[in-house]
């Protein structure tokens, strides 16, 4: 299975991609293998059918760690 490279974030060390989840989005930790820097295949933590979050994902990620830290902007 491969993404978009823009799906793919790092929240707090970890990869993360955001797939739909029951009206919303969540973060899904994955493992990442090759990319040709224009997709990149993910190893583990996706499922077939998942739906992944490509264009602004970058804006989901800012949210959940303003959503973590109660404040404040995240990097």
């Amino acid at each position: 299975m491969v993404v978009s490279d823009e799906a793919i974030q790092s929240v707090r060390g970890q990869t993360v991609v955001f797939v739909e989840d029951d009206g919303g989005f969540r973060a899904q930790a994955v493992e990442i293998g090759r990319t040709d820097g224009m997709w990149t295949e993910i190893l583990s933590g996706l499922h077939p059918g998942e739906r992944v979050v490509v264009e602004n994902s970058f804006i989901m990620k800012s949210e959940l760690l303003k959503s973590e830290a109660g404040h404040g902007h995240g990097h």
